[in-house]
């Protein structure tokens, strides 16, 4: 009897201490990942008007149950009184119901009244091959589509389209070169 009672003691220890070992383990990886948010106390700040930094930036936009896209940033800083964020180190990803994920890669962006404004290195890919170069380009969240004044470069796997402005939906069916086309088509 002694002995069975000095065993479930021993289990119950191991069971426990195996317990706070996965807690501590499980603490540790949590903290790690966790959003940097910093208020800002003015002093640096007053010029810009910034007042919340935040490190490792995500959103996320659901519509009826589907996720339309998320963005992450490196760093976003918020201007409050003018209802904007800046974003730093921009990676987005559209999602659309047919065609596949589109990912989004640019140097900064900005968010205002629900849009997204992306600019410095703009590229759109997809893993079909298709690639989108520009320099500015906006999401119109109410639209569901994304346009830019600037030069852009679409290319495929056989085919090279060049001209100034766009305006498309998410899943870059529906894709109008405003001015200046310039098509190619690549026969192999």
């Amino acid at each position: 009897m002694v002995d069975i009672k000095k065993a479930r003691w021993i289990l119950l220890f191991i069971g426990l201490s195996l317990i706070i070992l996965i807690t501590l383990f499980l603490f540790k990886n949590y903290k790690t990942n966790q959003l940097i948010i910093e208020e800002s106390d003015n002093s640096d700040n007053i010029e810009s008007g910034v007042d919340l930094k935040i490190k490792n930036f995500y959103l996320m936009e659901e519509k009826k149950g589907h996720k339309e896209w998320e963005l992450d940033a490196i760093s976003a800083e918020s201007i409050h009184s003018q209802d904007i964020t800046n974003l730093k180190n921009v990676k987005m990803t559209f999602f659309s119901m047919d065609g596949g994920p589109l990912y989004l890669v640019a140097d900064k962006g900005r968010i205002y009244n629900k849009d997204i404004e992306i600019y410095g290195n703009v590229s759109i890919f997809s893993k079909k091959g298709y690639l989108l170069n520009t320099n500015n380009l906006k999401w119109i969240s109410s639209k569901g589509e994304i346009k830019t004044d600037d030069f852009v470069e679409i290319t495929g796997p056989n085919f090279r389209i060049t001209g100034d402005g766009l305006i498309s939906n998410l899943d870059m069916e529906d894709v109008e070169i405003k001015r200046g086309v310039n098509a190619t088509i690549y026969s192999y």
